[in-house]
């Protein structure tokens, strides 16, 4: 049993040293393989999870009908948006503005006409607590700038110039408070993707699939793509090129496994002159 097995590790010895000595067009085209991977890259071992990272990623987005570099459709919850101005002006009408973004509460200067011919105005921004009792809103339409600057907090002071005003703009014809507050849901509407939202969603896919590719190609190299490059590197050593002593190194090598060989599987007949050489493991 054991020369059986040892049999099969000379044969296997022999097969190696044969293509190396006379390469088959199989062994240079492994050799090709392996050499293109690494020029190119064991590249392909980055290139990979990148290319995934980005296919699922776009596919995740595609099916959300939020698909970057393309216009898609949007569903908006429409909300009741409702105004009140110090001067006791109420309006209602129907909003898609988020709930954080829509209630505020405004303090504004008059519109005036700046330097350059156009309407400006002053604006602060007050952030309204949710707690608030909106119940008696009289109570804040008539305070002054600095009641409340000392009882909401600021989250933006801003100038609004326009070249002309619409109807809504008549509101602040005065120095005046606006308190602006979103009713119930009523239903969806239907509508483009504008394009700053889509160029904001492709900015997001391509960061989010550069980081996500560069993160999963970390952990592919560190577990699988330094294998690849060993096997590849040994596949080329395995194939040379060799220097001319080494060839005659592995022929002579050959020869004295094939004689080896030979004795192990009883090929040679029983000749009391033929005895064993050393094998060359």
């Amino acid at each position: 049993m054991k020369n059986n097995n040892y049999a099969d590790k000379v044969s296997k010895d022999i097969k190696l040293l044969e293509s190396r000595v006379n390469p088959t067009t199989l062994d240079k085209v492994k050799k090709h393989v392996a050499t293109t991977l690494l020029r190119l890259g064991i590249g392909v071992e980055y290139a990979l999870p990148l290319i995934m990272s980005f296919v699922v990623i776009f596919s995740i987005l595609e099916k959300r009908g939020d698909a970057p570099f393309r216009i898609d459709r949007v569903v908006d919850t429409v909300h009741t948006k409702e105004i009140d101005t110090t001067d006791g002006t109420h309006l209602e009408f129907n909003s898609i503005d988020s709930y954080e973004d829509d209630e505020n509460i405004e303090y504004s200067s008059a519109w005036k006409i700046n330097e350059h011919g156009m309407y400006e105005r002053k604006s602060i921004i007050f952030s309204m607590d949710k707690d608030l009792d909106l119940s008696d809103t009289n109570k804040i339409l008539n305070m002054s700038e600095e009641e409340l600057k000392n009882s909401f907090q600021i989250i933006d002071i801003k100038k609004v110039s326009k070249s002309s005003l619409d109807d809504l703009d008549n509101i602040y014809n005065t120095d005046t408070v606006v308190i602006t507050k979103t009713g119930d849901s009523i239903g969806d509407t239907i509508r483009d993707e504008t394009t700053a939202e889509n160029i904001t969603t492709s900015v997001i896919y391509i960061m989010g699939s550069l980081l996500t590719g560069i993160f999963s190609g970390a952990i592919f190299f560190k577990l699988i793509g330094d294998k690849l490059k060993r096997k590849a590197y040994g596949c080329i050593r395995s194939y040379g090129p060799f220097a001319d002593s080494e060839i005659a190194y592995m022929k002579n090598l050959l020869e004295i496994k094939k004689e080896n060989l030979a004795l192990l599987t009883d090929t040679y007949e029983e000749d009391s002159s033929k005895t064993y050489r050393k094998i060359r493991r």
